[in-house]
């Protein structure tokens, strides 16, 4: 039991990337505020005019074992002074990932199945749930950015604390600013952006527009010294307002 515990407390080294030569397919995308509102939890406002990053990623290798695919909706925030994202939702393709993601970092991951393919010069990837395509982004990859904007190095709130009926009213907003390393970051002129919406991930709901920039990036981030601080309390009406998005 005690190596199983050093084990957890060790995974890759304290100055070791958690996730190596990850590969990005981003989208920010023009959101409806109101309806962007309506998925945070008290204190968190959306961004005026709304906005949201669409990413679906592929992580080749991992510090703790796990190679997997990811894709997420990180909404445009704000928190007094603090400008950050918040993600309503987020879906993977490995337990262990899901697990750590959910327990450890407040991230309300789900299984799904995805498809990511990338050359030199195009871009493709999607993501099914459940018998529906939710998201596809397929585009050409244009010009390399000189000096490329953080990808995941950004403040990131998320609510953290179980999602089961007996932890309604003990969860927590909590902040993070995960390190990276950018070593591939380039233009994407989308060919196609579909969101579409079902029962059980409603992403339909934030009514997405137009797509504002796109891009591929492939980048180390996050080191095991990237905690998570815990700022206030949540209310059990955020879980029973989100349990389809969160949850099912």
């Amino acid at each position: 039991m005690f190596k199983d515990i050093r084990r957890a407390f060790t995974l890759g080294g304290r100055g070791a990337w958690v996730w190596n030569d990850a590969r990005f397919l981003a989208a920010d995308i023009e959101v409806d505020a109101r309806a962007a509102n309506r998925w945070l939890p008290f204190g968190l406002c959306a961004t005026k005019p709304g906005r949201a990053t669409f990413f679906i990623a592929d992580y080749p290798r991992t510090s703790f074992g796990s190679v997997y695919r990811e894709a997420a909706v990180l909404l445009h925030v704000r928190l007094g002074l603090w400008r950050g994202l918040f993600c309503p939702w987020m879906v993977v393709d490995d337990d262990t990932a899901l697990i750590l993601g959910r327990e450890l970092l407040g991230f309300p991951k789900k299984m799904a199945g995805f498809t990511f393919s990338a050359t030199d010069s195009e871009v493709s990837a999607s993501v099914e749930r459940r018998g529906v395509k939710v998201l596809e982004f397929s585009g050409k990859i244009g010009p390399e950015e000189a000096k490329p904007a953080p990808m995941m190095a950004r403040r990131i709130f998320n609510v953290w604390g179980a999602t089961g009926p007996a932890a309604l009213g003990i969860q927590a907003v909590v902040t993070m600013k995960p390190s990276e390393r950018i070593t591939v970051s380039r233009r994407v002129e989308l060919a196609s952006a579909r969101i579409r919406g079902s029962a059980e991930d409603p992403l339909d709901e934030l009514k997405p527009g137009s797509a504002v920039s796109a891009r591929f990036v492939r980048m180390d981030f996050a080191r095991m010294t990237d905690l998570a601080l815990p700022l206030y309390p949540v209310g059990p009406g955020f879980l029973l307002r989100n349990l389809p998005l969160r949850v099912l």
